[in-house]
């Protein structure tokens, strides 16, 4: 199946129903570390986005901050439609952040993911992430420039 890849072409209506259709994907649940319709707010207003589309249905979303003047990142969200995973849609989305982020000057990346989360910290650790420390329920993990 071909998706269509865009950035920043998502509003925060869609970004909220998407996030509560990926609700049961999510280890911990969103709902309950966060107001979906704030954080979805915030991801509109401050992060990029990095989109998977199949025709007008927003399956995978990858939403990152930069912060331009310390050449530093923050992947904030992954998530993937459950029927969508395992077709390759989170890496080529994380991917695309990757490039645009280091393009743009970033010379480090993180994230943070669920201590209990084996596949997603399998998924990271692909694309170069390197964890370096636990925070509660929370590891913490970067991927350094080239």
């Amino acid at each position: 199946m071909t998706y269509l890849f865009r950035q920043n072409s998502v509003c925060q209506d869609t970004i909220a129903a998407h996030f509560a259709a990926c609700e049961p994907a999510f280890v911990l649940a969103l709902r309950e570390q966060t107001d979906i319709d704030l954080y979805s707010e915030k991801i509109i207003r401050l992060a990029r986005c990095f989109e998977a589309w199949e025709q007008e249905k927003l399956i995978g979303l990858v939403a990152a901050y930069y912060n331009q003047d310390a050449s530093t990142a923050y992947i904030t969200n992954v998530s993937v439609l459950p029927m969508y995973q395992s077709q390759n849609v989170g890496s080529q989305l994380i991917t695309l952040c990757i490039d645009a982020l280091t393009l743009a000057g970033a010379k480090e990346i993180a994230l943070d993911v669920a201590v209990d989360n084996t596949r997603a910290k399998q998924f990271y650790i692909k694309h170069a992430f390197i964890p370096q420390g636990i925070n509660g329920l929370r590891l913490h993990m970067i991927r350094y420039g080239d």
